[in-house]
């Protein structure tokens, strides 16, 4: 009798880690289509250049998003993130970095 009981509890934690991979993967796909709509939405003026706010970077790389940085430098993380339908590298400026400020500001204009 006991290793029926036993065999019945393996069925349901194997179906509910199932669902929970489905919530998952379903979770993933709804703050997908979210970033994909606000992004959507984005008013960006038809210039070669543009300005964005804090909160439009954060939202872009999620918060900075562990999952979304793609390299480190001597100023610090560097992350992927979308701005106005466009697919963009961001680089966070690190308190007390190996370099300073003006040499990554410097950076930014041999980039842009």
């Amino acid at each position: 009798m006991l290793a029926k009981e036993r065999e019945e509890l393996e069925k349901v934690k194997k179906e509910r880690d199932e669902m929970q991979m489905e919530r998952d993967t379903a979770l993933r796909e709804a703050e997908e289509l979210k970033r994909k709509q606000e992004v959507a939405s984005c008013t960006c003026m038809p210039l070669s250049f543009n300005e964005f706010s804090f909160s439009e970077i954060v939202e872009a790389t999620r918060n900075f998003d562990p999952s979304l940085e793609i390299g480190e430098g001597g100023y610090g993380n560097i992350y992927k993130g979308f701005l106005c339908r466009t697919q963009v590298a961001i680089k966070k400026l690190r308190s007390g970095a190996s370099q300073g400020p003006s040499e990554f500001q410097q950076e930014v204009r041999m980039n842009v």
